[in-house]
């Protein structure tokens, strides 16, 4: 016993739950496992972690059986989840590799049902128990499993062995290799739960809803079974419905058993764009009165119908005319195997620029993402990866008809997902009608609450398989509005949606911008198109034709790679934002700075404005920030419901000051979800004098012409920068202004001098910071690193890469300054070099060049490694109260989960607490009794490691 109690963190029930609540506070969630693990009939064993790992580039594993041969060396060690290219051996290695993992299997555990499952491996796979074949998979983004209970020799140590291959290629995208989702052993009873398949429909007229729960029971044993069961929804814990069920099922048989239930109006709470409630289902399933199963899924009610006569799409009863993105679900540092913080990162930033329906990217989405856009509220379209010219595109082709079934077998219960996608831009494809038409008839009667659409780039035409579409997703770049007036007239009964629409690769450069307002003026006003989404969230990695950046990144996106924001990111923030217009005007402080006003007015949408949609509970935030960040006055005003179209809304803000002398005053319009969708700073005095990293001359990327760059700290007294400079003692000239920390002097030649001063801005003035001159010189280029990343021992460097560059030379030391015994690697890389072999928590310092033979070496970098170690706590500017509602306002920690907030009210004794669920956002508002003057609070964040250490904050008197 003793033994199998030292292997529990390797256990996690529960694996039944598509959308398992993850227990934040992770003093009680080992518990919770240990008790769940030793008392249910079925959990789970992880395969995650440490797997050897071989390529096999002469394609010769299967041939020589690797699967069995014990001789054959596996010379590396690789982390599942995860994907091979983000290792700088393995950076650009296309097609099959092996992994091998040892495992030894309890005893106890002869007679269970065994299954191997894999949530995701790139691409096609094939996998072998103890040098047996059991399985193969032919598509990397969805999941799979098989039975292996007979492969299994228990109470001795047993192998897995799995063949991947990357080299299927979707589009831009690139084919990211390995393990790329959590594996597992899932233990249960030769009687257990497959799947519940959660159908509810909405009567919006008499606010009921009526829920069909096909629950999919296995039976593995050689005679019939008699079971009885349970199904329990719950709605924010609370136990609304229990419908019981009994079954007879056949020896070695799938049955489903239907199981419907009716919910009042009292029970009915839908999920829409703001508050996108959730219900929890648990299926119990009992034999001879004792429970041998148990699995719970989650499901959300809400209402979406299509009027293609008035051309409107409407969420429970009411039009909304979204907008949303692309996301390719990758980064450079994590690949294609994108942990929690990730994901949860990017929703944060996509919802706080308003995105409500987005056509995201080319392939099926894994569990934790799908399970956050459900959290979150945003409509998406699913999609298989076919994709442009392929030989895919054919008349009832199997392979693509099995992927869309199992695509919507294993993600439909997310009320996320609005609809399925049979391809993208294959209009051009020869069987590209007989394939559309054919596939959709064949996805129809798999999904009838859902839509059924394709992709298309050919609309322009009069045959397009667009008409097979129940919406007509269109994508175009440029200023589209022409384009779609055209599209309409060949498919007037077709209602538009811009799946891509955007404006041409930008640059990786973080000041790349583009006319969104433009762009999104020109596709408004129009009643047959009802919204759009951007081509791309994100930039991504991608060796596909047309990639002008030498770092294989494809740099579309109003974010980098890295998920740095480009000057394009606050153009969408600001073109897209929920009202119209907003204005702030005579915002003053009082003479002895005691007291803060200002007026905003807030225009509305119209109604056929893009974007456009009722917002319900949204509020005003004000907060009146000292130079420290604190607040020394704060206020909210909660919004009542506003319609597109209704009359401008005015609103007069006053604060009286407390504590320390005002620096600025920050406006927001806040989402009833958190999330900060406009804001705009007063400051009061001019900016503090900006510190300076480096000032260089280097060439750009092409090789040919010179630049400067300047490098800075910025602070939070500056709005922006630019610098100020001469050449050769001619007349100034300015750069543009920017919000980044560095700036670029462009077009220069060798031997020039260049008198330049750094001007920190504000609306209250200037301050100038001033700056050796520059001679233009020298023919290496030094590097400028984009991005440091801590990683699990080590860390990854982001970097601007150049045609030419073929080694690039690292320098790691503990003593900053001093590389006298550093630790040197060099690579031959593009965009990212991976740095392991360190020490987690220890402070490291790095520095990079481009080869051997000169020292033009980038600034140093600090960099701590930070695998096992808890996130860095909070900092909390301050708590406003307004009547029963209490805001938390603080800074969102780098690569957290979540937080865990906990507050008390004088003369309480007792600490209340509340789990954040949300990484990137700004403030929080939660309920509180009475209408108290003062509030203690305490704030954590929270990652896969642990909690934080709790930073308190008290409303000072």
């Amino acid at each position: 016993m003793r033994s199998f109690l030292l292997s529990i963190l390797f256990l996690w029930p529960g694996y039944h739950s598509v959308a398992l609540t993850r227990d934040l506070n992770v003093k009680h969630a080992l518990s919770a496992v240990l008790k769940e693990t030793l008392s249910d009939s079925s959990y789970e064993i992880s395969l995650n972690g440490k797997w050897l790992f071989k390529t096999d580039p002469a394609n010769e594993g299967e041939k020589l059986e690797w699967f069995a041969n014990k001789s054959v060396i596996f010379p590396d060690a690789l982390t599942v989840p995860g994907n091979w290219d983000t290792k700088n051996e393995y950076a650009n290695y296309t097609g099959k590799a092996w992994y091998k993992k040892t495992i030894v299997m309890p005893a106890k555990l002869k007679g269970k049902v065994v299954r191997l499952y894999f949530e995701g491996v790139n691409t096609d796979v094939k996998v072998w128990v103890n040098g047996q074949f059991v399985t193969a998979n032919n598509l990397g983004y969805l999941e799979f499993e098989k039975d292996v209970s007979a492969f299994l020799t228990y109470g001795a140590s047993n192998t897995v062995t799995v063949s991947a291959d990357n080299s299927f290629k979707v589009g831009a995208l690139w084919s990211w290799g390995g393990i790329r989702r959590p594996v597992k052993l899932l233990i249960n009873d030769p009687v257990y739960i497959k799947q519940t398949r959660i159908t509810p429909k909405v009567d919006l007229l008499n606010k009921t809803a009526t829920i069909d729960f096909a629950v999919s029971v296995f039976n593995k044993e050689s005679s019939s079974q008699n079971v009885n069961g349970s199904v329990l929804v719950y709605h924010q814990k609370k136990l609304i419905k229990t419908i019981p069920f009994a079954a007879s099922l056949g020896a070695e048989s799938l049955q489903t058993i239907n199981v419907k239930t009716q919910l009042l109006a009292a029970d009915v709470n839908l999920w829409n764009l703001d508050d996108p409630q959730l219900y929890d289902c648990k299926v119990v399933l009992l034999k001879n009165k004792a429970v041998i199963d148990e699995r719970k899924d989650r499901f959300g009610l809400r209402h979406i119908e299509l009027d293609n006569v008035k051309h409107q799409l409407r969420l429970n009863g009411e039009v909304i005319r979204p907008v949303g993105f692309n996301l390719v679900p990758d980064d450079r540092t994590n690949g294609n195997a994108l942990p929690l913080w990730r994901v949860k990162e990017d929703i944060d930033l996509m919802k706080s620029l308003g995105a409500g329906l987005c056509r995201m990217s080319h392939v099926p989405f894994h569990k934790e993402l799908l399970n956050y856009l459900d959290e979150k509220g945003i409509l998406i379209i699913e999609e298989i990866p076919v994709w442009g010219p392929s030989d895919l595109v054919k008349k009832d082709n199997e392979v693509t008809n099995v992927w869309m079934k199992r695509m919507i077998n294993d993600h439909f219960n997310h009320p996320s997902i609005f609809g399925w996608s049979v391809g993208n831009e294959i209009g051009y494809n020869a069987e590209a009608m007989d394939y559309v038409e054919g596939s959709i008839i064949y996805t129809r009667p798999l999904d009838t609450t859902r839509m059924h659409v394709m992709i298309s780039h050919s609309a322009h035409r009069e045959k397009d398989p667009l008409q097979f579409s129940d919406l007509g997703f269109i994508n175009w770049y440029g200023m589209s509005g022409n384009y779609a007036d055209s599209v309409h007239k060949l498919h007037p009964n077709s209602t538009l949606f811009f799946s891509e629409y955007g404006y041409d690769q930008l640059n990786e450069d973080l000041s790349a911008d583009f006319p969104i307002k433009a762009l999104m003026d020109d596709i408004s006003q129009k009643p047959y198109l009802i919204g759009a989404s951007l081509w791309t969230f994100n930039d991504y990695r991608s060796n596909y034709k047309g990639t002008k950046e030498f770092s294989q990144n494809r740099p579309w996106g109003i974010v980098d790679a890295y998920r740095q924001k480009k000057n394009a990111f606050y153009s969408y923030r600001n073109a897209n934002k929920p009202f119209a217009e907003i204005t702030l005007s005579n915002a003053a402080l009082s003479t002895d700075h005691k007291q803060f006003t200002a007026e905003l007015t807030l225009k509305p949408h119209g109604a056929l404005d893009i974007p456009a949609y009722p917002l319900l509970n949204y509020r005003v935030v004000w907060k009146v920030l000292d130079d420290n960040g604190l607040m020394t006055a704060g206020d909210s005003r909660s919004l009542s419901k506003i319609s597109p179209g209704d009359n401008d809304i005015n609103i007069s803000l006053n604060s009286r000051m407390r504590g320390n002398i005002p620096a600025r005053a920050t406006v927001s319009i806040v989402s009833p979800l958190n999330y900060t969708l406009y804001d705009t700073t007063v400051y009061f005095r001019k900016p503090s004098v900006a510190k300076i990293i480096a000032a260089y001359s280097t060439l750009n990327t092409s090789g040919k012409d010179f630049f400067v760059k300047v490098l800075y700290e910025k602070n939070s007294s500056a709005s922006s920068y630019k610098i100020r400079y001469s050449i050769d003692n001619q007349p100034e000239v300015e750069t543009p202004q920017s919000n980044l920390n560095y700036i670029n002097i462009t077009g220069l030649k060798q031997q020039q001098i260049v008198k330049l001063n750094l001007v920190s801005m504000n609306n209250a003035g200037e301050t100038i910071t001033d700056l050796k001159p520059v001679t233009v010189s020298g023919t290496i280029k030094k590097p400028f690193i984009q991005y440091t990343e801590p990683a699990d021992g080590g860390f990854f460097i982001g970097f601007e890469t150049l045609p030419a560059d073929n080694k690039l030379i690292v320098q790691v030391t503990d003593k900053a300054g001093n590389y006298t015994n550093c630790k040197e690697i060099e690579a031959n890389v593009k965009g990212l070099i991976h740095i392991e072999g360190l020490i987690n928590g220890k402070r490291y310092y790095y520095r990079l060049k481009r080869d051997q033979e000169n020292d033009n070496w980038s600034p140093e970098v600090p960099v701590v490694p930070d695998g096992g170690l808890k996130p860095s706590n909070p900092f909390i500017q301050g708590v406003i109260l307004s009547n029963n509602n209490a805001i938390v306002c603080f800074m969102p920690v780098r690569k957290t989960e979540g937080y865990c907030l906990q507050y008390k009210l004088p003369a309480e004794n007792k600490w209340h607490t509340e789990i954040i669920n949300a990484s990137q956002i700004e403030e929080y508002q939660f309920k509180v009794k009475g209408n108290p003057k003062t509030i203690q609070v305490k704030l954590a964040a929270i990652n896969q490691y642990g909690q934080s250490v709790y930073t308190e904050y008290t409303i000072p008197k």
